[in-house]
């Protein structure tokens, strides 16, 4: 849906209040995504609501399709992350949710915390486990390479 450096404008979207309780539409709209994660938290909060809605209307309606024995989420496969925690670009501690069962590959339905595991190591081992990409390593020289994969994902 977009990314971290995106300059796409959320004038369509709402600006919100949130509280420990609610999220209270606000006034005004929201503007670019890469400039809120720098600059107004309840404006990067608002987009990221917007996403994150977004994504959980499509998971809905992707469950509710069936195929086979099963439905489409199950047989399925959706890395949702994002590519900065608040306004930090170190990239690390990135909120994570993997959506889907991948046809009965990845595990479903529990939280992990996968400490310092390298997103580089997360996205390998959706690759090959999901898509059977046959590559033994993911990355740059730049971020790392990796060779392992999390089985904690795994079913």
């Amino acid at each position: 849906l977009d990314d971290a450096r995106s300059e796409f404008v959320y004038t369509f979207f709402p600006k919100r209040a949130f509280t420990a309780t609610s999220s209270m539409v606000g006034t005004g709209s929201c503007g670019n995504y890469h400039g809120a994660q720098h600059g107004d938290q309840e404006e990067f909060a608002s987009i990221t609501y917007f996403i994150v809605q977004s994504m959980a209307d499509l998971a809905t309606k992707l469950a509710a399709i069936q195929e086979g024995d099963s439905n489409v989420l199950s047989n399925f496969h959706i890395t949702f992350t994002s590519g900065m925690h608040g306004s930090n670009h170190d990239g690390l501690n990135l909120p994570t949710l993997m959506i889907g069962g991948g046809g009965g590959v990845m595990k479903t339905d529990n939280s992990l915390d996968l400490g310092d595991a390298n997103m580089a190591d997360l996205h390998l081992t959706v690759m090959k486990s999901v898509f059977g990409c046959p590559d033994a390593s993911f990355g740059t020289p730049m971020g790392g390479y990796t060779s392992g994969t999390i089985p904690a994902l795994l079913a």
